[in-house]
């Protein structure tokens, strides 16, 4: 609507000029910093400017911001070195060490509650019914993710009863991937990219897994699906951890799988996303863009990619739920682009519990999210700062959807921002969506100075978006 969709035909030539080198399949995704560059430079100049200094081209895009190249140097030189060498070349626009980003849930420092205070309450008689869920989501929705307390806190049942007509959004979220066969997912997921295997296509998770542990707990998750959705309404369900921010709500079983092979740290973060966009929004398409590997990390030249991507696609929202501590100037400039493409940007604060910039969420004009507890106090693995963290949402204990089609509860950041994401989804092309989201938050004494604007608040959002037609400041 906004746009030509040309992403397809621009990744064809960027990836056949990476592939012309043979290299190009090759370098380590998470060694970024280490001897790569990120180089800003024609695409007559490329192969010259390499060549001059013992660079090999590895990956390339061409895109409507311009051509940039990802560039190895020698083993023996840091991409830092590299960058101030071919600044002072003329040919070159920019250059900058390449970086690794992380999704904020991939390490050991958040704090988790026991299994009790989980499983509290979860299993609910009364289901939670709005006219956009009654019409979008299918009848097996379980209550306890359409009815946790962070749909209260968020107000998102008084948000759905609003008499406005909701936008039918493109949400699209750059993560591990999702379960293309979840019974709550599947039918709102529409093609994507998958960067680590160079493909079209809606990403899978599973393909993360090492061969033998995919097709095991691919069968047992499929298997137990049914009997845990049993023991979750009879309340007999327990809440078997299985990384360091996320309890799988199922049978204890699961665990004799994972004694021996545990599962990698990342393994269902974007599902677990994925599942938050649709409960918000869930007339909403979803693109699953995989930059991110089972550790939880990704090349910064697969996420610049991969934003362009988006934007090129129709995507209306992107949903980056991860963070790098050092800013990137290519990651701003396709964050530029899609913001001049009309595209709103949100992104996880971080979770190391700081007063710090973190990005994408530190870049302007990006909605960066905090986290809060179930009393709407800042949790204590949230970063925050009024310089990184424009809104706060409910982080703790968060209900969503995981791989095998089961449920699980998270921690972080990362789900926070799928929250407002999902609330961007509700109302973007209506007059200006970061203004409403912002003016729409809830302001609380004890978040100033924490927090720039205040709680996520949905209807209120959705009200400031249908009555204002200013422009974001």
């Amino acid at each position: 609507m906004r746009r030509a969709l040309t992403a397809l035909a621009l990744l064809s030539l960027s990836f056949a000029l990476g592939a012309t080198h043979s290299k190009a399949d090759d370098f380590d995704r998470t060694n970024g910093a280490d001897n790569q560059v990120l180089v800003r430079v024609s695409l007559e100049d490329a192969q010259s400017v390499a060549d001059s200094y013992g660079l090999i081209i590895v990956a390339s895009h061409v895109g409507a911001s311009g051509e940039s190249f990802l560039m190895v140097g020698p083993p023996t030189q840091s991409g830092a070195d590299l960058a101030t060498l071919l600044m002072a070349d003329a040919a070159v626009h920019s250059a900058e060490s390449a970086q690794v980003a992380t999704l904020p849930e991939g390490g050991d420092s958040l704090a988790l509650p026991v299994e009790a205070d989980i499983l509290q309450d979860l299993a609910r008689p009364d289901l939670y019914s709005t006219p956009l869920q009654d019409q979008f989501l299918p009848s097996s929705a379980w209550s306890g993710y359409s009815n946790q307390h962070a749909v209260q806190q968020i107000r998102l049942t008084q948000a759905h009863h609003l008499p406005f007509e909701f936008q039918a959004t493109t949400i699209a979220f750059i993560d591990t991937g999702v379960d293309p066969d979840h019974v709550l997912l599947s039918d709102a997921l529409v093609p994507g990219y998958d960067f680590l295997l160079s493909q079209p296509s809606i990403a899978s998770e599973w393909d993360t897994l090492d061969p033998s542990l995919s097709i095991a707990l691919e069968i047992y998750l499929r298997s137990q699906s049914a009997a845990s959705q049993t023991a979750i309404l009879s309340g007999m369900a327990q809440a078997a951890p299985v990384n360091p921010s996320s309890f799988l709500i199922l049978d204890q079983s699961l665990q004799v799988i994972l004694e021996g092979d545990p599962l990698p740290p990342a393994f269902g973060h974007g599902t677990m996303v994925a599942g938050l966009l649709r409960l918000v929004a869930p007339n909403a398409k979803l693109m699953p863009i995989k930059a991110f590997n089972a550790q939880g990390q990704a090349h910064i030249f697969d996420i610049v990619r991969a934003i362009h991507f988006a934007v090129d696609q129709g995507a209306d929202v992107i949903n980056m739920s991860f963070s790098t501590p050092n800013p990137s100037a290519e990651l701003e400039n396709a964050i530029a682009y899609a913001q001049s493409q009309g595209v709103i940007c949100l992104a996880a604060a971080g979770n190391t519990g700081e007063r710090m910039l973190a990005y994408p969420a530190a870049f302007s004009g990006v909605l960066g999210v905090a986290a809060v507890d179930g009393v709407d106090l800042l949790s204590p693995f949230s970063n925050y700062g009024t310089g990184v963290a424009v809104l706060a949402a409910p982080g703790a204990g968060i209900i969503s959807t995981y791989p095998g089609s089961h449920f699980a509860a998270g921690w972080g950041t990362s789900f926070s921002t799928a929250l407002a994401s999902g609330t961007a989804g509700l109302i973007q092309g209506i007059n200006d969506t970061r203004l409403a989201l912002k003016n729409g938050a809830v302001s609380v004494p004890w978040l100033d100075g924490m927090v720039e604007s205040g709680l996520l608040d949905v209807p209120n959002a959705v009200i400031e978006a249908h009555t204002t037609g200013a422009n974001s400041p």
